[in-house]
């Protein structure tokens, strides 16, 4: 259906592309023009091309034949037609795009996200329907981590810049760090390591029982940090997803760490065009 769409739009605008075409040079003086009247061996009677609307003519200049098609004309249709091939798989890419989009919005909805309660960097506690209306990126680490998360915040940052160049939906998409290390990562840590990264960062932590209960929820898996009071120099191993979640609070796709900035930019943007309320 999608691609018989594309084809008739395309035809369309091949269409209007040939009708600009140049046409053979005029006749030049004293030329001779020869009509062809075509019959048929039906019961119809002879009907002239001419009275169609169809002429067949050639011109003679010096005694040599003029073809009614010129170079420029053959030039015109090699590019037409190769402008007419871009613009078919152009659109073909968009709306598997779109596609692709529609399927995530409608197949993930119930295996990954849910209600959660954390703490921002101001202490206040605040849960999902304090965003909704946005556009979430859910990223999960911890403050400590000396090389992976720093990377990921830093290309979650990038990428911030990048979507707010191709689309006009500025200030809708949010980027939350969320503490998978509550012993150490206080609300206070947390808002002044983000910092270093995009200044639109929303911090989040909370307890124990709030963070198993996060992260279950989005499938994530991390390690318990250590419990002994004097280790304060452990490693917590967690999984490296970046989660989309629309502004109705369900899950519309993820990014694992091998995606680019540039890459993610164009999904998220193609996610939010094509959107729609679940009610619509």
């Amino acid at each position: 259906k999608h691609s018989r769409k594309i084809k008739m739009m395309a035809c369309r605008q091949l269409t209007h592309l040939l009708r600009t075409l140049p046409t053979a040079a005029p006749r030049a003086a004293g030329s001779s023009v020869r009509t062809m009247v075509v019959s048929t061996r039906s019961q119809h009677p002879r009907v002239s091309l001419l009275q169609r609307g169809v002429r067949f003519s050639s011109t003679s200049e010096g005694g040599k034949p003029t073809s009614p098609v010129s170079w420029k004309s053959m030039t015109a249709i090699l590019v037409v037609g190769g402008a007419f091939i871009s613009y078919f798989q152009l659109q073909r890419d968009k709306m598997k795009q779109e596609h692709e989009a529609r399927k995530n919005q409608s197949i993930g909805q119930t295996m990954i996200g849910g209600p959660f309660t954390l703490i921002n960097t101001s202490g206040k506690e605040v849960t999902d329907q304090d965003f909704r209306g946005k556009w979430l990126l859910l990223y999960f680490g911890f403050t400590f981590c000396p090389d992976v998360c720093p990377e990921e915040l830093n290309k979650i940052g990038e990428m911030m810049d990048l979507y707010a160049k191709r689309t006009d939906k500025k200030g809708e998409l949010v980027p939350v760090f969320i503490s998978v290390d509550p012993r150490r990562d206080t609300p206070e840590k947390i808002a002044t390591y983000l910092k270093d990264f995009h200044p639109s960062f929303v911090g989040l932590t909370g307890t124990d029982a709030q963070l198993k209960a996060v992260t279950k929820a989005f499938r994530v898996y991390y390690s318990a940090p250590s419990t002994d009071p004097a280790d304060t120099d452990y490693l917590v191993d967690h999984s490296i997803m970046t989660y989309l979640i629309d502004p109705e609070g369900h899950f519309a796709a993820y990014y694992g760490q091998n995606a680019k900035a540039g890459e993610i930019a164009d999904k998220i943007a193609m996610t939010t065009r094509v959107w729609k309320p679940a009610d619509q």
